[in-house]
């Protein structure tokens, strides 16, 4: 067929559907003949075109081509804008521009694609705005598409080449075209699209437009064809096929405004060539274009005539999905946050071409409201007009690399030996974020230098299609009973049943002018899943712009498990593991007079590597800075030892999401530190579940102040009125309702649900003398009741190993009725080798009986060897924050002096009181080098007012960690701490003594293990 004959059957030999209307034309430039474009094509994504919402590349360009700062080495971004401030999209011009003919207000080239064959059904809803067509949905359907990255690039370690390499470079001694396919295959790819050419202008084909090719390479002594090897794989296994062909070419002379010959022929004519060579009869193996926008060197740049490079691709494939800007079939999606492969939560997968095709170019990806275009779209809503009415469809591609650098950065397009692969787990968190947003995830697997997948990432993609087998293999709601709110005309035809057939094409719905309903499936049995599918019907039109799902358990409790925006082809929300015997569904659609239509309900449990763990749990303990959201300023922090929330005022509302209620708690207990020493002025803290204004209160607390935010105290256990239906999950919320003037606040360490027979590890840190040979533990029972109860004690490694170190303990111990306390011993052995220390944990990992798990559940324990304190430096200093401190007495800890005795008086500066600092020389402070070591005070108070010693880490001393201890007068105490370097910074750790009343002598003498 000649060529001309091809652009003129594009261009005016459209097709035109007769049908019902329920049914639209597709071929189409973007008018719909029933309210909105019904054509099917897509709009631009911007992103791997040019435009990143973050500016980097994978890009504002190709997801290849960017560094990973997003950046060229020239300093131009990767969306093609320069520092001069051109035009970010990409950097190209208007297709053609004006001198040309093409005018900005022009729609752009037709759009073509054979429409989707909808069945036809008295009575169905109309199709509503523009819809996708046949090869649209198709990749809708496969879900996954590969990119393979291959060139000169693999050979030069660039990621953008410059157009100088020597052809010569390029020589896979083990070139394997099947095996990309079969590995592809084997993983669930749908269609793999591969580098013809990319930035540097090298071409993996022997092509007649330039001597940068394989042509010219000692590769099969230049006569080589990879892209020959590429398509006879695709079709020996069966493989769609796709070509990426980058307009930007860093070696050709014409690739510049003024030079001959016209860039846009040589870039049509290479088009022509790969149809015309590798194409079979009717072209259509080759499904689809992608046009990377990256251009560096917008100085350069010739004026894209993109309409002339469309209509040649429709001309060879009607059929043919363009990945493009200005309104293209396939567009890009990326993230505000970083090029992460996902898409948007909201993902319409519709657009207003005209705006994209004329407005692109004056537009800056940087700006947040064009960026939320790109990638959210927008929904095609009657009566809208301009950039707010979509009508046209665009299919959402979110691609990333299976190889990030050594570095982690996303952007390692080309194979390099340094780089990582992603894990199994991750792939499947891309999945969920890509094709459970409604679009597709196309991943780039780069080939090696000798032409073939690496061992490592095909075990990565291996295991990543077990996750999603063993996910997706079993739909537990397939065949389940289904009833919906309402069904239109009250025709089985559109019922409830329909969600689970098993068949795409049949469908619920609503009468039109009910935009919302609600539809639930009821399981024959308790089913225990955490994955919900949901699937919107778009041969009709994407409509639905909220959904909610909820789960109901065992005790006919509804739980809320997910909710969003939209829902398009595939819409998946993974929640954490519950057994649930139904779940409901509601939807909402953009327009009061159109009616919702869902064709498909899934229910699935997860791979066991992708669950989602439970956070919390109760009866049992919350970490308080551990919170989903807060209000009123709250924040996490470290203050008196512990992990807290603080800043907490009267407006202040902490959430925790999703507690698992494992039987009624009785109780609820804090442990916190409030300022202020009156205690006629309380805290009140409301405590309620599933909202946090209207929500049932289990429990009304008044927590007194404790006299500093240093000073932790466990509050009274305060009674929980427990509302029906307790258990199973629930938000819970702690409101702050009064903060009495006088007293600042509170901070808040843990909320304990409890139950009146609960047990606990009675520390979290115990400290073990090696060469006793054995670390004692204390489990303690809250409740001298008169039943039996039963705990499970565990061990886990640290830097200690089990075997080696001390020996593996899991022991049940049983408390006998009575019995509040027992202990728990593990043989150790002395630290081997000098090292002076070791740590290992010991977990309550169950209770039996009665009980439940409540205080500290886990401890770490470390062994010391104390001899081994001569074989160690404390180096130790004085510092002080007091111009009235006097000490005298410190010496080194080495040539056998076993401690250090310091003498101070000082009076107390304001607030903590901080006087004293024993650190390492130079300030470093202990630990420094970021290992562990244990630090030893013994500590006698010779004065008549209580002295406080605080383990503090960090240059300032402002982060508290550890305990606060008192000494009271006369007293002497033997301090352990526990020192570990901030891996923020290499300051490392001080102790500091001090107190609040006065003038105090202390004798103190210490050592430092590790």
């Amino acid at each position: 067929m000649k060529f001309l004959t091809k652009i003129l059957s594009a261009l005016f030999g459209v097709v035109f559907i007769a049908c019902s209307a329920a049914c639209s034309v597709v071929i189409d430039n973007g008018e719909s003949s029933s309210g909105g474009s019904t054509n099917g094509s897509a709009s631009t994504g911007g992103g791997s075109s040019g435009s990143d919402p973050s500016g980097s590349d994978p890009s504002g360009s190709d997801p290849s081509g960017s560094d990973p700062s997003g950046s060229d080495s020239s300093g131009s971004d990767s969306s093609g804008s320069d520092s001069s401030g051109s035009d970010s999209s990409g950097g190209e011009d208007l297709p053609g521009g004006d001198e040309e003919g093409f005018d900005r207000g022009d729609s752009g080239p037709v759009l073509t694609g054979e429409a989707y064959n909808v069945p036809q059904i008295a009575g169905m809803p109309a199709a509503y705005g523009p819809v996708p067509s046949a090869s649209q949905m198709k990749y809708y359907e496969q879900g996954l598409s590969m990119f393979i990255h291959f060139g000169i690039n693999t050979f030069t370690g660039a990621e953008w080449g410059d157009g100088t390499e020597d052809p010569k470079a390029f020589n896979p001694t083990d070139l394997d075209t099947d095996q990309w396919v079969q590995v592809a295959q084997e993983a669930g790819f749908g269609r793999i699209i591969l580098t013809a050419k990319h930035h540097d202008g090298f071409v993996l084909y022997p092509t007649e437009y330039t001597d940068h090719s394989v042509a010219s390479s000692d590769w099969q002594n230049g006569e080589g064809d990879v892209l020959r090897e590429f398509f006879d794989s695709c079709e020996k296994y069966g493989m769609d096929a796709g070509i990426y062909l980058s307009p930007w070419d860093r070696n050709m002379p014409s690739y510049s405004v003024n030079v001959p010959p016209d860039y846009n022929d040589t870039y049509v004519g290479m088009v022509e060539e790969i149809f015309e060579r590798y194409g079979n009869d009717d072209h259509s193996n080759i499904v689809e274009f992608w046009l990377d926008g990256a251009c560096g060197e917008p100085e350069t740049r010739p004026t894209y005539d993109y309409a002339r490079w469309w209509e040649t691709m429709y001309a060879y494939n009607p059929d043919i999905v363009i990945k493009s800007e200005y309104g293209s079939t396939v567009h890009w999606v990326g993230t505000y946050e970083a090029d992460l492969g996902w898409g948007g939560d909201e993902a319409w997968q519709t657009y207003n071409k005209e705006y994209l095709w004329s407005g692109f170019p004056d537009k800056k990806p940087s700006t947040s409201a064009f960026n939320k275009y790109i990638n959210n779209g927008v929904p095609y809503i009657e009566g809208k007009t301009g950039q707010e009415n979509a009508n046209i469809w665009s299919v959402s591609e979110a691609d990333i690399s299976i190889r990030t650098t050594a570095s982690g950065e996303t952007g390692a397009w080309f194979w390099d030996e340094t780089d990582k692969t992603r894990t199994p787990e991750n792939l499947a968190d891309i999945y969920f974020r890509s094709v459970g947003r409604g679009g597709v995830f196309l991943l780039n697997v780069p080939p090696t230098n000798e032409g073939k997948f690496e061992q490592c990432d095909i075990d990565a993609l291996t295991a990543f299609r077990e996750i999603l087998d063993n996910t997706f293999g079993t739909d537990k709601a397939l065949g389940a009973k289904a009833t919906a709110s309402a069904t239109r005309g009250n025709n089985d035809a559109f019922g409830a049943s329909n969600l689970t057939d098993g068949d795409y094409d049949s469908y619920w719905t609503t009468d039109d002018g009910t935009n919302s309903g609600t539809v639930t499936v009821e399981f024959d049995q308790p089913t225990y899943m955490d994955v919900v599918e949901l699937q919107e019907y778009i041969p009709l039109g994407q409509r639905i712009n909220s959904f909610s799902v909820e789960v109901r358990l065992p005790n006919g409790t509804w739980m809320q498990y997910g909710d969003g925006t939209t829902v398009g082809y595939k819409r998946l929300v993974k929640g954490i593991p519950v057994t649930a015997d139904a779940v409901r569904v509601t939807v909402e659609t953009v327009d009061g007079d159109v009616a919702p239509l869902l064709n498909h309900i899934g229910v699935y449990k997860a791979d066991s590597r992708i669950e989602e763990e439970v956070k919390f749990t109760a009866p049992g303990t919350i970490d308080a800075a551990d919170y989903d959201g807060a209000t009123g300023g709250a924040k996490a922090q470290t203050k008196g030892g512990y992990n807290n929330v603080g800043s907490i005022k009267e407006s202040t509302v902490l959430t925790y999401n999703n507690v698992f209620f494992d039987g009624e708690p009785e109780n609820i207990s804090f442990f916190y530190a409030g300022n202020g020493n009156d205690t006629s002025k309380n805290t009140v803290v409301k405590v309620r579940i599933d909202d946090p204004s209207s929500g049932p209160v289990i429990a009304t607390c008044v927590l007194a102040p404790t006299g500093s935010y240093y000073k932790f105290e466990q509050s009274e256990a305060f009674e929980i009125d427990s509302p029906e239906q307790f258990e199973g999950y629930h938000n819970v919320y702690l409101t702050f309702e009064e903060n009495p003037s006088g007293n600042a606040g509170i901070n808040l360490s843990t909320i304990t649900f409890g139950k009146s027979n609960t047990i606990a590890l009675a520390n979290a840190e115990i400290f073990a003398d090696g060469t006793a040979g054995m670390a004692t533990l204390t489990l303690v029972r809250s409740a001298a009741t008169d039943t039996a109860v039963s705990a499970t004690v565990r061990t886990r490694d640290g830097s200690g190993v089990a075997g080696k170190d001390y020996t593996a303990v899991d022991q049940t111990v049983t408390f006998a009725a009575g019995e509040t306390e027992k202990t728990v011993q593990v043989p150790v052995n002395l630290p081997a080798g000098g090292a002076g220390l070791y740590d290992f944990t010991v977990e309550i990992a169950d209770v039996s009986g009665s009980a439940y798990i409540g205080g500290v559940s886990a401890a770490t324990v470390t062994v010391i060897d104390p001899a081994a304190k001569e074989n160690f430096s404390i180096g130790t200093s004085i510092s002080s924050n007091n111009s009235a401190v006097s000490a005298s007495g410190i010496q080194s800890e080495k040539d056998g002096v076993t401690s250090t005795e310091i003498t101070i008086k000082g009076s107390p500066t304001s607030g903590a009181g901080k006087i004293l600092t024993i650190a390492n020389g130079a300030g470093d402070g202990f630990a420094a080098t970021g290992k562990k070591q244990v630090v030893c005070l013994n500590v006698t108070n010779n004065g008549s007012e209580t002295v406080l010693i605080r383990y503090y880490v960090g240059a300032s001393g402002n982060d508290l960690m550890g305990v606060t201890m008192e000494i009271g007068a006369g007293e002497s105490i033997e301090a352990y701490f526990a020192v570990e370097a901030d891996a923020s910074s290499a300051v490392g750790s001080y102790i500091l003594i001090g107190t609040n009343f006065g003038t105090v002598p202390l004798t103190v003498t210490g050592y430092v293990i590790g």
